[in-house]
């Protein structure tokens, strides 16, 4: 199996307080199950800010996805016994390598990286308790994808 690898370039523009309180006013709305609406007498201004927040909302979302993505492959690969669990006390017989069990193993291999600085930037710039914790839900789903994979 050939190993692909992706190259990605994360380019940080520097973002408002503004624009991050909204975008943790977004999260904190979705925690609480209220949906976010933009008022239609809204300025120009509010607007701006307004898209600049839903689309860092909406990229943030995307990045969860795709790690939670993993992390549900990745536990259906150890069901069905495509992939040993390093949570089991006796000896594996081996790592087997089923269909999904490669879709990890490959997304993992070439995106690692990409989504740990991705997941340490919006942590660092992260305003509100909301999306603070939504990004360490992804830390953790992630992390404990890393040694089923690697056993």
């Amino acid at each position: 199996m050939a190993n692909d690898y992706f190259i990605c370039k994360l380019v940080v523009h520097e973002t408002s307080e503004e624009n991050l309180a909204a975008v943790a006013g977004m999260f904190s709305s979705k925690a609480k199950g209220v949906e976010w609406s933009l008022d239609g007498d809204a300025s120009n201004a509010t607007v701006l800010v307004a898209s600049e927040a839903h689309a860092i909302t909406l990229a943030v979302e995307g990045l969860l996805g795709v790690v939670f993505t993993v992390a549900t492959l990745t536990d259906e690969a150890v069901d069905l016994g495509e992939l040993e669990s390093p949570r089991f006390d006796y000896e594996p017989p081996g790592k087997c390598n089923g269909r999904i069990a490669s879709v990890c193993i490959s997304m993992v291999d070439s995106l690692w990286l990409t989504i740990l600085d991705a997941l340490s930037l919006i942590l660092t710039r992260s305003q509100g308790e909301a999306i603070i914790l939504e990004i360490l839900k992804g830390y953790q789903a992630f992390t404990q994808v890393i040694p089923v994979i690697l056993s």
